[in-house]
């Protein structure tokens, strides 16, 4: 069994500014505890949490309509884009 760090994503997590949505399933070996693993990430970021319950480190795989469709549904909730500069409008959804 391969033991993650924070290291890496200590260095990078504060460079994201965008929304975000953790995703994660209950049985990833990578973790000790994947659900306290889901909740430090969404901290760091601000983020809400999926956890899956019975997959691995590859939830989008066992669960690929599942995460399809929460992902759109996150999508949905970010607010609308501005109108491009220019008088332009912004592109019909």
């Amino acid at each position: 069994m391969f033991q993650q760090t924070h290291r890496e994503a200590e260095k990078r997590l504060g460079k994201v500014t965008v929304p975000s949505l953790v995703i994660m399933g209950t049985a990833d070996v990578d973790w000790p505890d994947p659900a306290a693993e889901a909740q430090w990430i969404a901290a760091k970021l601000g983020s809400d949490v999926m956890m899956l319950d019975g997959t691995g480190h590859h939830p989008h795989v066992d669960y690929a309509e599942k995460i399809a469709g929460a992902v759109a549904e996150f999508a949905r909730s970010l607010p609308a884009r501005a109108a491009p500069s220019g008088g332009g409008q912004a592109p019909a959804s």
